[in-house]
């Protein structure tokens, strides 16, 4: 039945489902899911503290897999998150209670639009300074930053940032 639709407007009715609607229309055509498997179809992908080995792994399949589809990425509790984002950066970025002690420098400019960071760095009885190459987010429209101390410097690059929310914590 879905066959004989063109695969561009299949992989376009993902835009208007959620991650649940997705998974059951796959449930029910082999063909659907064999496409979604090789073009992705998730559009949240969340990782937590939990992230060890298998699940490193794990991860980066999944970042791999669905790059295309990704639309937000969650990570929470993980020390150094940037470096085990495998994919583009997607539209919306959570990373929060994260260890940043290495600079926030994405391989290539990013599609973000919506970069979240809640970072308390204390590494060993020293408060470390955040600091993000802004000129790899020129999509930036919202940020919202709490940690305790950040580097501003260049964030001129973000010109279309409109909301702004940077909060230092003692």
């Amino acid at each position: 039945m879905f066959q004989h639709l063109f695969d561009d407007v299949l992989i376009l009715l993902l835009e208007y489902m959620n991650d649940y609607d997705t998974q059951n229309l796959m449930k029910i055509s082999d063909y659907i899911k064999k496409l979604y498997y090789k073009n992705g179809y998730l559009k949240v992908l969340s990782v937590g503290h939990n992230l060890m080995n298998n699940d490193i792994s794990k991860f980066a399949m999944d970042c791999a897999q669905h790059d295309k589809a990704l639309q937000i990425l969650d990570i929470s509790r993980i020390n150094n998150p940037q470096h085990w984002i495998f994919c583009t950066w997607p539209k919306k970025v959570n990373l929060s209670y994260c260890t940043i002690t290495d600079k926030i420098d994405p391989p290539v400019e990013t599609k973000t639009e919506e970069l979240s960071i809640i970072c308390h760095n204390i590494i060993n009885s020293r408060k470390k300074k955040l600091q993000i190459n802004w000129m790899k987010f020129p999509n930036l429209k919202s940020l919202f930053i709490e940690a305790y101390d950040i580097e501003l410097e260049g964030i001129q690059f973000c010109k279309k940032l409109v909301k702004k929310d940077i909060k230092t914590v003692i």
